[in-house]
């Protein structure tokens, strides 16, 4: 036992020799993101993706969804891309015609590396800092292949739904056991990216797409 140990021993002997019990910690509050600026989670979200070199394509519709989607694969010259299982993503690139190879989520990492974009959901936006949360290891987006698909192509493009974006981290840490079950309360990797990968570990220069995609898509759908 160390000194510290010692210590919170005595304390601890002390106050149940005296018969006082200490009063728990009040509880934390959920802090969120305060609209008093006037701008929805949508306009935020889309002015924050921005400022860390993220692309936001706004739209109204599936159809929109998949002309965005359209117009990123010709703009990059895509002729590989990598997918996902996510229902959404499945049905936005059977809508987009194009003389591009699709690679399904269990090809291996080679394969992954060579893709040109990889096409996945994520769960929540966090309007704040224009982040989006990609969990990984369900049962329903083929576990851990999901978070290879968004990480290891060149160009990441994801779809997310207006309704699924929260103001702050703490809500999306509050939410995250929603995707949980029984077996596993919290899902095994959930990953935050803010805009496409970046680092200034060399003469303090900023370089992106070092350790992932250097390009970073998201189509937001707001009519949901």
């Amino acid at each position: 036992m160390n000194s510290r140990d010692a210590i919170l021993a005595r304390v601890r002997r002390n106050l149940a020799e005296s018969g006082v019990q200490p009063e728990p910690a009040p509880p934390i509050p959920l802090r969120t993101h305060d609209q008093s600026d006037g701008k929805s989670l949508v306009d935020l979200f889309s002015e924050q993706l921005e400022l860390v070199a993220g692309v936001c394509h706004r739209v109204s519709s599936v159809e929109g969804a998949a002309e965005a989607l359209r117009a990123i694969v010709a703009d990059h010259h895509a002729v590989r891309l990598a997918r996902t299982d996510d229902p959404m993503v499945i049905d936005l690139l059977e809508r987009v015609v194009g003389t591009f190879e699709i690679l399904p989520p269990e090809s291996d990492r080679e394969q992954l590396l060579q893709c040109d974009i990889g096409v996945s959901a994520a769960r929540f936006g966090i309007a704040q800092h224009g982040t989006i949360v990609l969990p990984s290891g369900q049962a329903d987006l083929d576990g851990e292949r999901t978070r290879l698909v968004a990480l290891l192509p060149k160009v990441h493009v994801a779809i997310i739904r207006a309704s699924d974006l929260l103001g702050t981290v703490a809500e999306v840490l509050a939410r995250l056991p929603e995707l949980g079950d029984e077996d596993r309360p919290l899902p095994p990797t959930v990953t935050f990216a803010t805009g496409p990968s970046r680092t200034a570990d060399i003469e303090q220069k900023l370089v992106l797409g070092v350790h992932g995609p250097h390009a970073q898509h998201v189509i937001l759908l707001e009519h949901t």
